[in-house]
């Protein structure tokens, strides 16, 4: 039986084909890029890069990865999530749409799949990695993440074992989201700022203790699995993002197009349980 967020996913698609095909979507940009100059700043979430049946809930083939970033190259800014923080404290402002793009858990084809991608487009990205599991089978080698480090990625960290931190008691939730920061920078001789919480959706997965003691370890920025844009009123800890499937190109172009988080939308989410 399908998931509700599947169901979802699947009446969203419905929704972005109409949307974008009787030029509502294409309107809305006008209005709001054109006629209110509001640029949006959005942050993507991915998981893995391939082309085989291995995980289709979280995977995206390489050729829709390939379009898909072909339209951010040449429509949007690309940025990191260290350059989201400046815009956040007010230290530069949006020219146009902007976005930065995040992988979650380290699993190898971002490296062999994704990465040769962003490259060819000249796009970066950050990765979030659960620490204890570098160098498994079908997870990132230090190696490759010191390599993709070197071509300009962000190394973030996604906990040591990938666990529901507001299942874990104070010690353990404490211990996975400060060990692992102090784990990826002795691997990597570098500070570590970003997190990613394991499920990361709020109220669900973390709690305000979680959020408190990411704070408290000392990252800059974390982000959640809820969907939404970011403004200036976003807390840096707590930072939505939407994710992106193997979705035709309409739907992607809808999403990125800030529609589907414009007022009317976010509540009919928030009627369904959806955030």
């Amino acid at each position: 039986m399908a998931s509700v967020y599947t169901i979802a996913w699947r009446v969203g698609a419905l929704l972005a084909l109409l949307l974008y095909y009787s030029g509502i979507v294409w309107l809305y940009g006008v209005i709001r890029k054109s006629i209110l100059s509001q640029y949006r700043l959005t942050i993507l979430m991915y998981h893995r890069v391939r082309d085989d049946s291995v995980d289709p809930d979280m995977s995206v083939s390489t050729t829709h990865f390939d379009r898909q970033m072909g339209l951010l190259s040449k429509s949007f800014d690309v940025i990191s999530l260290a350059e989201v923080v400046e815009l956040l404290n007010g230290d530069r402002s949006l020219r146009r749409d902007t976005v930065a793009i995040t992988f979650d858990d380290g699993y190898q084809d971002n490296y062999v799949n994704a990465f040769p991608i962003l490259n060819k487009h000249g796009l970066t990205a950050t990765v979030f990695i659960i620490s204890g599991r570098v160098g498994e089978e079908g997870m990132l080698s230090l190696t490759e993440i010191k390599e993709m480090r070197r071509a300009g990625w962000e190394i973030g960290s996604h906990t040591i074992t990938h666990p529901i931190l507001k299942d874990l008691s104070d010690e353990a939730a404490k211990r996975e989201i400060v060990d692992s920061k102090r784990d990826l920078e002795a691997l990597l001789g570098e500070e570590i700022n970003v997190f990613a919480y394991p499920k990361g959706k709020k109220l669900v997965h973390l709690d305000d203790r979680d959020v408190s003691l990411v704070r408290e370890a000392g990252y800059r920025a974390a982000v959640v699995t809820d969907n939404g844009w970011i403004d200036r009123g976003s807390d840096p800890c707590q930072l939505r993002r939407i994710g992106i499937r193997n979705v035709p190109m309409f739907v992607v172009k809808a999403r990125l197009s800030g529609i589907f988080e414009s007022y009317p939308f976010r509540k009919l989410r928030a009627v369904a349980g959806l955030h």
